[in-house]
């Protein structure tokens, strides 16, 4: 099943879909004296109703901004003048560098509704208080700010509070948000009670929205599994449901509704606003001790964890934004900046490497994505297993790619007081043929920048390493005679 959704994702080209653009024009036009956080929170609620829900064939994790496979939303409420210029010219369907399909129907709705937006969105606001006195020197070079089209792109590059939602659920916030605002009622509203109000009340629309999303998909679910001829997956999608009647209104109980619970957080983040480097944060702390649970209670094995958090990447992968030519030019490959972090310490200064930090580097290695982006944190105590991990995992998502741009990492010997590395994946094209994994074949030795560790990565894996995709082998890596152990790996 990965392996079959990994060449859907690499053969799809991406396509331009409407249904969040149709949504949102539709709402700002019939709510004009709406503004602020009311307008945003109630627009999303708008859009959490009426966007297209699906479940793909194979889906387990599930959550779009869009309502066809690896196609992407608009976001006119930023900015939309590069969007008429490329769509009115056909520019965007031919470009060289991420091209997108866009129909003749949703073309000619775009066209006939975008200047409305030439006036509304945020950059033609944000240019209007532009000071006069700026626009001589704008973007000379000691400034990059243009004399216009300031919102153009996202703001980005933030962590949400994912854990929050994985332990407490949106029902909780909501209710934390009601008793707020009754406390406000009570008081008489002091001060800048009026505002705070309305921030609690946002908040209230904003987890009605979630909690809708979430439902609509159970409901979806069930409406599959009614209809599903086959047993086995007759009985995953009625798990799905359940697990989705229960994410992301109430705490996540196991490390299936946890994933399902960040990945349709992230989906509700997307469909707010427009996505770019919406970072996930540390996601190995997040999940560990949902799966030490499952894995001890007997509930879940090891190798469908990874098929789950495998196909969790390739959800997050399928994720993909429209730019305009010029930051494409610098961002090639449909890439989302989703960052995931893994490693690194804890709050007592403990190693936090768990057993989802080395399943996350199998995913990594295994799909050789260059989306999402992985971030390893390492200090003077990583384990020598997660060097062995780490290494050959980096290794092959850069050369996973003809145009991969080989992006380096930082390796600290042991006994160091570094407290950091990062190592991650450029951007490489995807839209070409499905591209399988590397045959088995024998990497020569690779030393890290600093000379600590020369890694040797081979593939296929042992035999005693259980692959959960055979079609896609997992790596392994000796260092001065040891090897990485099978329970590393959490399978």
């Amino acid at each position: 099943r990965v392996a079959k959704r990994r060449a859907l994702y690499r053969d799809t080209r991406p396509e331009i879909c409407i249904a969040r653009y149709r949504i949102i024009t539709e709402f700002y036009r019939n709510n004009p004296a709406l503004g602020g956080i009311l307008r945003r929170a109630k627009c999303l609620k708008e859009i959490c109703e009426k966007i297209p829900v699906r479940i793909d064939e194979g889906d387990v994790i599930v959550g779009a901004q869009s309502g066809k496979f690896r196609a992407c939303a608009l976001y006119p409420e930023n900015s939309v003048d590069w969007l008429k210029e490329e769509i009115e010219s056909g520019f965007i369907t031919d470009r060289d560098i991420d091209p997108y399909v866009l129909s003749d129907e949703n073309r000619d709705y775009i066209l006939s509704t975008v200047d409305y937006w030439m006036t509304e969105c945020l950059s033609a606001r944000v240019d209007a208080l532009i000071p006069d006195e700026y626009r001589p020197i704008a973007a000379n070079g000691v400034s990059i700010f243009a004399a216009s089209g300031q919102a153009k792109f996202p703001v980005g590059h933030f962590c949400a509070g994912y854990d929050k939602v994985l332990r407490v659920g949106f029902g909780a916030i909501k209710a934390e948000a009601e008793s707020k605002m009754a406390a406000l009622i009570e008081a008489g509203m002091p001060g800048d009670g009026i505002d705070r109000y309305n921030f609690y009340r946002a908040v209230s629309i904003v987890s009605d929205a979630a909690i809708t999303l979430s439902r609509r998909y159970a409901d979806r679910a069930r409406e599959l599994a009614e209809a599903e001829p086959e047993p086995g997956r007759k009985e995953e999608l009625l798990r799905m449901a359940e697990c989705l009647e229960q994410v992301v209104e109430k705490p996540a109980r196991t490390f299936h509704e946890a994933l399902q619970a960040l990945y349709m957080y992230q989906t509700l983040l997307c469909l707010d606003a427009n996505m770019h480097g919406l970072s996930f944060g540390r996601v190995d702390q997040y999940l560990g001790d949902y799966l030490e649970r499952d894995l001890q209670n007997g509930t879940i094995t090891g190798e469908y964890a990874q098929e789950l958090l495998d196909l969790f990447y390739l959800k997050v992968a399928e994720m993909n934004k429209p730019w305009g030519y010029g930051p494409a030019q610098s961002n090639p490959g449909y890439t989302n900046g989703m960052l995931m972090t893994m490693g690194g310490v804890k709050e007592d200064g403990s190693d936090a490497t768990n057993r989802v930090t080395y399943m996350m580097l199998q995913s990594a290695g295994r799909l050789a994505l260059h989306d999402p982006p992985q971030a390893l944190r390492i200090h003077s105590g990583t384990p020598k297993e997660l060097w062995a991990a780490a290494c050959p995992a980096l290794r092959t998502t850069l050369s996973s790619s003809p145009r991969s741009q080989a992006a380096g990492t930082v390796c600290n010997p042991p006994g160091t007081t570094a407290s950091s590395a990062v190592w991650s994946r450029a951007a490489a094209a995807t839209s070409g043929p499905s591209a399988a994994a590397p045959a088995a074949r024998r990497i020569s030795t690779w030393s890290t920048p600093c000379g600590w560790a020369s890694m040797t990565a081979a593939w296929p894996c042992p035999s005693s390493w259980a692959s959960p995709s055979p079609a896609i082998p997992l790596r392994s890596c000796q260092r001065s005679g040891w090897a990485l152990p099978p329970a590393v790996c959490g399978i």
